[in-house]
């Protein structure tokens, strides 16, 4: 009687904890309009996805949930993304396969929100612009792989309103104000 319940709990518990695994490797789950299965049941996953190079992410019910990263062929970290019921939420941040980072910024909703910074390849700054529900607003500022400013724009609900542009040395080129529709 005894052996039976001792072979019982062993099955039961053996069970468990294949259906209780909360990691799995990147080839063993298929990602089908963002949503993240395991391809041998084709049900959505809640555990932590990894790789060589390390933990991917987490996915609640198939969706993606907290930081996720992704990584070049070369190990360098590509990106750095949250996420929040599968959809962009929170830091992100994307680097070039030499670790110089490109862009960071913040998503609400799956829509950028707040400041975001963009660099050139060799680490000079490109971009600076503010993006309020998924669009520019506030001041918006390129620059030159140079270093230099080429131009500064203020933004309202995605479109230009005023702006200047300049030469490499800094002379300004234009400058003007928009009309609203």
């Amino acid at each position: 009687m005894k052996l039976r319940y001792l072979t019982l709990f062993f099955n039961l518990s053996l069970i468990c904890s294949c259906f209780a695994q909360d990691r799995f490797l990147e080839s063993d789950v298929v990602m089908d309009h963002d949503t993240m299965f395991l391809k041998k049941e084709m049900h959505k996953i809640s555990a932590v996805v990894y790789n060589k190079h390390g933990d991917i992410g987490y996915f609640e019910n198939g969706l993606r949930e907290g930081l996720h990263k992704e990584w070049f062929r070369n190990g360098n970290l590509k990106d750095e993304i949250n996420f929040k019921s599968g959809l962009k939420h929170g830091e992100f941040r994307y680097w070039d396969d030499k670790g110089q980072l490109l862009k960071e910024g913040h998503y609400v909703n799956d829509s950028l929100d707040g400041f975001i910074k963009e660099w050139y390849h060799n680490g000079n700054i490109k971009l600076e612009v503010h993006y309020k529900n998924g669009k520019m607003h506030g001041l918006r500022t390129e620059w030159y792989k140079s270093g230099h400013k080429w131009s500064e724009q203020q933004m309202e609900n995605g479109y230009v309103v005023s702006g200047r542009h300049f030469y490499n040395d800094g002379t300004e080129i234009t400058h003007g104000n928009f009309l609203k529709h």
